[in-house]
């Protein structure tokens, strides 16, 4: 959810948005395990939803770091992964963190901001 929204989303929208994520994944899932979203919900209710987003939160933001500077390049300006590969592991962690510039340091920082006012960072 973080990687997909702006920081003015969130500090507006977040618990409605949580919300209805939580929601649509209980009817989606109620609906691949052919039973109700009754059946579902005391095992994934909304608290122990909100427990996990907390406790994965660095997982979470971990995925946000790499995704977003990846997304935030033009095609021409992406690291070639596939030569990449054939280098050693210090070069491509260097190329993947200078994408984005400044625009993606304080895109990364307000997303980190929001997870530790959760307390899942």
């Amino acid at each position: 959810m973080c990687l997909n929204t702006s920081s003015e989303l969130r500090n507006q929208r977040w618990d409605d948005l949580f919300c209805e994520y939580h929601a649509t994944l209980t009817r989606t899932l109620s609906r691949i395990l052919g039973c109700s979203v009754e059946e579902v919900l005391p095992d994934y209710g909304l608290d122990e939803f909100q427990k996990d987003f907390v406790a994965r939160g660095f997982h979470g933001y971990m995925i946000c770091i790499y995704f977003l500077g990846v997304m935030s390049v033009d095609g021409e300006d992406q690291v070639d992964f596939y030569v990449m590969c054939r280098r050693n592991i210090r070069d491509l962690a260097d190329m993947c963190f200078c994408q984005g510039g400044e625009r993606l340091s304080q895109h990364l920082a307000d997303i980190l901001k929001h997870l530790a006012s959760m307390d899942a960072i």
